[in-house]
């Protein structure tokens, strides 16, 4: 009774995605925020008193925008596909900001076009008290060009790893140049729960989110999961489901 009870209350009380930066420019101007807000302005413009059905009424979009959140670009960024096959990137005045890949010697019998792998580091920091996940997809209705870049799709969770940098596909020839521009949707992020999930933004301090950044245990591979293993382990198994 008592953990019927408990779990009842639970499950009436929101998730909450804390989501740190110490960039007071992305704080202002790139919250991640509720996938509504990100309507594209073509959906808009779609009239309403049409004889036939539209994507104005359609369940599928308008269900993904209702019940997902979305990233926002927080910089122009400028990518340029070299001839030796690297790339070259760059965020304008942006110091802190990061892009890396996966070499292509970690996947030769997958991608066989001229697709690049890049990996966005994130200016956020993610945190959640329980252990539910997300997951990430392409938005692609705010997209223009479809293919020329889309994001990866996973599945995150972040109660035991925080990071949300953002994989990306590009797809070009050599010395293609592409501009993800400042505000643009980067990806969906999909609460897999049926509660109520809110994303809270705050702005720390460099120290603070260094502090966040570093706190994890000093092995070489697997972090993630010896980190959730351990904190896993300091869990309480209380019967009545209370928390340790």
């Amino acid at each position: 009774m008592i953990s019927s009870l408990m779990s009842f209350f639970k499950h009436l009380k929101p998730v909450v995605v804390n989501c740190y930066t110490s960039d007071p420019s992305v704080f202002e101007y790139s919250k991640i925020d509720k996938a509504t807000k990100f309507i594209p302005t073509w959906w808009k413009e779609i009239p309403n008193d049409t004889d036939f059905p539209t994507m104005k009424g359609c369940a599928g979009f308008l269900d993904q925008y209702k019940k997902s959140f979305i990233m926002p670009m927080w910089a122009d960024f400028y990518v340029t596909l070299n001839e030796d096959g690297t790339f070259t990137w760059r965020f304008p005045n942006d110091e802190t900001a990061h892009a890396s890949c996966h070499p292509k010697f970690e996947y030769p019998n997958w991608i066989q076009d001229k697709s690049q792998h890049i990996k966005l580091k994130s200016p956020w920091f993610f945190h959640c008290d329980e252990d539910i996940y997300f997951q990430i997809l392409p938005v692609q209705f705010s997209k223009s060009r479809l293919f020329d870049w889309q994001a990866v799709t996973g599945v995150n969770e972040y109660k035991y790893q925080h990071s949300s940098h953002i994989n990306l596909f590009l797809n070009g020839n050599q010395g293609s140049e592409f501009v993800i521009e400042f505000g643009e949707p980067l990806a969906f992020f999909v609460p897999l729960t049926e509660k109520k999930v809110v994303f809270k933004c705050h702005l720390v301090s460099n120290d603070e989110m260094e502090k966040k950044q570093s706190i994890f245990p000093k092995i070489t591979k697997n972090k993630y999961f010896a980190s959730r293993k351990i904190k896993d382990s300091r869990t309480s198994k209380c019967p009545f489901g209370f928390g340790a």
